[in-house]
Parts: C-alpha cells; sequence; structure tokens
C-alpha cells in the first residue's frame, strides 16, 4: 500500500513540475540574478499568507500562514497549515529553524510522526506588505524525501489582524453568496471555545437548535485564516474546510474564500453571521 502511495504522489509532483515548467516567463530576471535585498532578515518579520502561485490565486483550502519573529536575537518561523494534498496536514503554529543566507531563506522542522520539511525560498521582493519568493518544497519520511515541490513563484500578503480572541463565543449566520461547498441555504451556528473545539448546532424538524450533528470538530485560527475539521455522527469521513476572516467588528463577523467547483470553475464564497453570546 504505501509502495503504491509513493507511486502516485511521484505521479502527482512529476505532474505539477511539467505544468509549472510550462508557465509563462515574464522575461523578468531569474532569482539567482536579483540584487541583495538589504536587512533581508528585519523585512520578513511578521505574519504572512500564501495569496498566489505562479501569478494565480491560491484556492482558500491550500492556504498557510508563515509568522517570522525574532526571539533572543535568532528569526523564528511559526508556520500554519491544514491541507490535505501530499499528506494530510494539520499544524498550527509549528516551530520551524531559520537560516538567511543573501537572499536565501531556509526553513527546516520536523513532526511528530516522522515526517520533516525543508523550504528553500528565494525572496525575489518584499515591501511593507506583499513579499514575493521563488520555492522549493521537500518533503521527508523518516529521513528519506518522497515528495519535492516546486520550484514555484509565490506572493505573500502581510496579515495585519489576528482573530484568533475574537471568534470566540456562539454565532449565529448563513451564506451571503451564491454558493458555497457546504452549506444548505438555512441558518447555522457554531460555538467557538478557546480549547481548539467548537460545537456546531443544527436546526431540527421543530426550529429548535440541537448539538448532536457532529461527533468531532476542531479549528485554530492564525491571524485571519481560519481552519476547521470536523466529522458528522455516524460517518467515518473527516471534512475540511477552511475560511479568510474579513472582519469582526460590532458582533458582526464576515467571511470570505476562494472555492473551485465541480467544473473547475472558481467563485467566491462568503458567510455573514452574529455574535449571539460571548464566551
Amino acid at each position: 500500500m504505501k509502495k503504491i502511495q509513493r507511486i502516485l504522489v511521484s505521479a502527482l509532483v512529476c505532474a505539477l513540475a511539467v505544468l509549472m515548467a510550462c508557465s509563462n516567463n515574464d522575461g523578468s530576471r531569474s532569482s539567482e540574478e536579483k540584487l541583495p535585498i538589504g536587512n533581508l532578515s528585519e523585512k520578513i518579520l511578521g505574519k504572512w499568507i500564501h495569496a498566489e502561485t505562479d501569478g494565480a490565486p491560491v484556492l482558500t483550502n491550500q492556504k498557510s500562514v508563515h509568522t517570522f519573529v525574532l526571539e533572543d536575537s535568532t528569526i523564528k518561523a511559526y508556520n500554519s497549515l491544514a491541507m490535505n494534498d501530499v499528506g494530510a496536514w494539520w499544524e498550527f503554529r509549528k516551530q520551524m529553524d531559520v537560516a538567511i543566507d543573501g537572499n536565501k531563506v531556509t526553513v527546516k522542522g520536523k513532526y511528530d510522526n516522522g515526517k520533516s520539511v525543508i523550504t528553500e525560498m528565494t525572496v525575489t521582493s518584499v515591501a511593507e506588505k506583499e513579499m514575493q519568493l521563488d520555492a522549493k518544497t521537500t518533503l521527508f519520511n523518516d529521513g528519506e524525501a518522497y515528495a519535492v515541490i516546486g520550484p514555484r513563484h509565490e506572493k505573500y500578503v502581510l496579515v495585519e489582524k489576528d482573530y484568533s480572541q475574537d471568534i470566540l463565543g456562539t454565532w449565529e449566520g448563513h451564506i451571503t453568496s451564491d454558493q458555497s461547498a457546504f452549506d444548505d441555504s438555512k441558518m447555522h451556528r457554531w460555538e467557538y471555545k478557546d480549547d481548539g473545539t467548537y460545537v456546531y448546532f443544527g436546526l431540527d424538524e421543530d426550529g429548535e437548535w440541537q448539538a448532536d450533528v457532529n461527533s468531532k470538530g476542531e479549528y485554530f485560527v492564525d491571524g485571519n485564516l481560519l481552519c476547521t475539521r470536523w466529522k458528522n455522527v455516524g460517518d467515518p469521513e473527516e471534512h475540511r474546510e477552511w475560511w479568510e476572516i474579513a472582519s469582526i467588528s460590532n458582533g458582526v463577523m464576515e467571511w470570505t474564500a476562494l472555492r473551485r467547483n465541480d467544473q473547475n470553475s472558481d467563485y467566491t464564497a462568503t458567510f455573514s453571521m452574529r455574535r449571539i453570546q460571548e464566551p
């Protein structure tokens, strides 16, 4: 079984590499030809969310957040990602080691499941609220590389607000767009707790809220990225969905997400809710 999985992953990576090799060249100088960026170790500090890959916007369910901080004169990175592709990742502010050499930033991290990752990023430009870089990520299992993602060109934007505390409490709302992946156009209710779990309430036939819908509900918020996973009662399959929190103000929370439907077309889903109970 593991051999089959490795073959499938290898095929996926090879296909990805071919697509990237065929991407348009904008005629700009390569990473190696870029002039050194002064004070890069200071300019990358902050919380950044993945916005684009090779010029295309990143679907919300594929986004990640990377926070660079200075701790005891050493730069550390804290990465949050919850992706299902190339392995099921669910990591909230995972601490990573950082090395900077010129314009090259190397981020390394080890995980409890025996996996480790090395991402090599050559920063091509960094401004106050935007960073662009060329990246290659190598995934390891027990020290053996099993997947290489990239090289790819990525754009990150600075996250200026962290909603991890503002989301706490009970919220009620509904979809405000034409479509969404997990929606029935009815009212929904969530209680977000400070231990990383949440309770989803569904309306029964009598119009009463019931908290017996999910057998599992977990979430985390890093900056403006809300990642959730759950299992429905009687269903062993785990579902995942994440949103970008557009705002939380005056007891109203707005979500937005870039999705792709079954027809391979992208659309923007939006959701609005009001807080009905404080934490």
